[in-house]
C-alpha cells in the first residue's frame, strides 16, 4: 500500500515539475538607438563609396 501511495504522488510531481519546464520563455530582444537609427537610413544610403560611383560610367 505504501508502495502505490508513493508511486501516485510521484506521477504528481512529474505532472506539476514537468509543465513548469515545458513552457519556454520568449527572449526578449534589445535593439541600440544606433540600430534603429542605421534601419532608418537604409533607403537613403548606399553600398559603396561616393567616390567610386561613377568610376565606369564614362
Amino acid at each position: 500500500m505504501l508502495t502505490v501511495v508513493y508511486l501516485v504522488m510521484v506521477e504528481f510531481t512529474k505532472v506539476f515539475f514537468y509543465a513548469r519546464v515545458a513552457v519556454p520563455s520568449i527572449p526578449v530582444r534589445r535593439r541600440t538607438p544606433n540600430h534603429r537609427i542605421s534601419r532608418r537610413a537604409a533607403p537613403f544610403s548606399v553600398a559603396e563609396p561616393r567616390n567610386n560611383r561613377n568610376r565606369g560610367a564614362g
